[in-house]
C-alpha cells in the first residue's frame, strides 16, 4: 500500500493516549471489563487509566505479586484492541513506527508544521522517493512493535533504552539512514504502544535517565546522533517498596504514583481459583482448601515475609502435584500442609528457617478446627447420610469434607 492511498481509507490521526481513552470509554459503554485479567481493584483501574489517557506516566507500588506487571500487560492488550477495530498506518521504513496520517498530512498541505512529528529517517526518504510512493502498512502492535519492557538490573546501558548509532558501520556503509547503522532501542519499540520498566529502581541513574527527554518531550536521541526522533508511547513503571527510592528524583518527579494494593482474602480466592482454571491437571481443589491456603499464607506473613499472591498460586500448584503423585481425584488437607510447608519455609532466610518450622507446628491451624469455623455443621454429619443443602457446596464436595474432618478428628483423638 502508498501513502497516496491513504486518501481512500479511513485512517486515525489520535495519540497512543487518546486511542487508549477511547477504547476503554467504549468498552464501559459496551458494559465490557477493561482489564478482565485482573480481580478486583477497580479503582485503581480507573485511576491507571486517567494517568495514562492524560498522557502521564505512571509508577506503580506495591509488593512482590500484587499484579503491578499484570496491570501493564492488561494495558496493552486493551490498547491492542483499538487497533484490531481501528485503521492505523505506519511508515514501513520508519523505526519508530511513525503515523503514516503526520506524512501525508504534509504531502497534502507542506505546512512545515507537520514535519517535528515526522522522524528523521522518513525526512530522508521523502527526499528522495515521490511521497505518494512511500509504502504504509497497517500497525498493529506486537511485543517488540508497540510493546517493550526492560527487567530492572545494574547492568542496563543507557543505549539500550535510547538505541545508538554505531560509527564504524557508518563508516563502512555511508548512509546515516541505513538500517544496519541504527540500532534501536526501547524507546524506539515501544512506539504508538507502552514501554514498561519493571522494577525501575533497579535500573541505574544513567539508564533511568535516558528515559526523561522522551517523557518530557516525546523525542528521543540515540547515543552518538547528533539528531532527535519523535516518538509517542505510554510510560508505566512498576517498583517495590524497599527500592522506590533508588528511582532518579528527575525521572520520579515526572511520574505520578500508584499504589497497587494487595486483593482481599474474598478478591485473592477469585484469582486464584481463576489461576486454577488455567492448571491442565484434572484434579479438584476443593473452594474452602483455596480459603485454608489464602488464610494461613495471611497469617504467616509479615514485614520480613512476605507471603503473597504468588506464594498462594504456588502452594496450590504444589498441592495438587502431591494428589496427583498418589492418584487421588482431589487435593486433601496432606496435600495443602505438605505445600504450605514447602512454600513457607522455601520462602525464609536460612537463618529463619528453624524458628519458622516452630511456628508452623504451633501455629498451623488444625484442619477440624478451620471446618468447623467454615462448616459450623460439619460436626453433626456423617459421609454416609448428609441430609443438608448448603449455598455454593456440592453435595460431591461436602461429602469429602466430612469424610477429611471424620479422619482428622478420629486421628487427633
Amino acid at each position: 500500500m502508498q501513502l497516496a492511498d491513504l486518501r481512500h481509507q479511513e485512517f486515525c490521526t489520535k495519540t497512543t493516549a487518546e486511542r487508549l481513552l477511547f477504547q476503554a470509554k467504549k468498552n464501559l459503554s459496551q458494559q465490557q471489563e477493561m482489564f478482565p485479567e485482573i480481580i478486583g481493584l477497580d479503582r485503581q483501574k480507573r485511576q491507571l487509566l486517567e494517568i495514562l489517557g492524560t498522557n502521564n506516566g505512571v509508577l506503580l507500588k506495591g509488593n512482590f505479586g500484587v499484579g503491578k506487571t499484570e496491570f501493564a500487560k492488561s494495558v496493552f492488550r486493551l490498547l491492542q484492541r483499538y487497533y484490531q477495530e481501528n485503521h492505523v498506518y505506519r511508515i514501513s521504513s520508519c523505526p519508530v513506527h511513525e503515523n503514516a496520517a503526520h506524512l501525508y498530512h504534509y504531502w497534502l498541505t507542506g505546512e512545515e508544521a507537520h514535519l517535528q512529528n515526522i522522524c528523521p529517517v522518513c525526512q530522508h526518504t521523502m527526499q528522495r522517493t515521490p511521497l505518494q510512493e512511500i509504502k504504509i502498512e497497517r500497525f498493529i502492535p506486537v511485543e517488540g512493535l508497540g510493546f517493550a519492557r526492560v527487567q530492572g538490573n545494574e547492568d542496563i546501558e543507557p543505549e539500550k533504552i535510547v538505541g545508538m548509532y554505531h560509527i564504524t558501520r557508518l563508516l563502512e556503509h555511508g548512509d546515516p539512514f541505513d538500517p544496519r547503522v541504527l540500532q534501536l532501542g526501547k524507546i524506539a519499540q515501544s512506539s504508538g504502544g507502552v514501554l514498561f520498566l519493571d522494577e525501575m529502581g533497579l535500573i541505574n541513574k544513567e539508564a533511568q535517565y535516558a528515559v526523561l527527554q522522551a517523557l518530557e518531550e516525546k523525542m528521543f536521541s540515540p547515543v552518538q546522533s547528533r539528531q532527535s526522533f519523535p516518538v509517542d508511547f505510554l510510560f508505566i513503571g512498576t517498583s517495590n517498596p524497599i527500592n522506590e527510592y533508588q528511582i532518579h528524583p528527575a525521572l520520579r518527579s515526572r511520574l505520578v504514583a500508584l499504589a497497587i494494593p494487595r486483593l482481599s482474602l474474598e478478591e485473592e480466592a477469585r484469582m486464584l481459583s481463576s489461576k486454577r482454571k488455567e492448571m491442565t491437571t484434572e484434579i479438584a481443589l476443593p473452594a474452602l482448601y483455596i480459603r485454608y491456603i489464602l488464610q494461613t499464607l495471611h497469617f504467616f506473613s509479615d514485614a520480613e515475609l512476605y507471603l503473597g499472591p504468588r506464594s498462594s498460586i504456588r502452594v496450590a500448584r504444589m498441592a495438587l502435584a502431591s494428589a496427583a503423585l498418589e492418584n487421588r481425584p482431589r487435593v486433601s488437607y496432606c496435600d495443602l500442609k505438605q505445600a504450605l510447608y514447602s512454600e513457607i519455609l522455601g520462602q525464609c532466610d536460612s537463618d529463619q528457617e528453624e524458628a519458622m518450622l516452630g511456628k508452623l507446628q504451633s501455629g498451623l491451624i488444625a484442619l477440624t478446627e478451620f471446618l468447623e469455623r467454615e462448616l459450623p455443621c460439619i460436626k453433626n454429619l456423617h459421609p454416609d447420610g448428609l441430609g443438608v443443602e448448603i449455598p455454593g457446596i456440592s453435595h460431591e464436595d461436602l461429602r469429602f469434607y466430612v469424610q477429611e474432618y471424620q479422619d482428622h478428628h478420629d486421628r487427633n483423638h
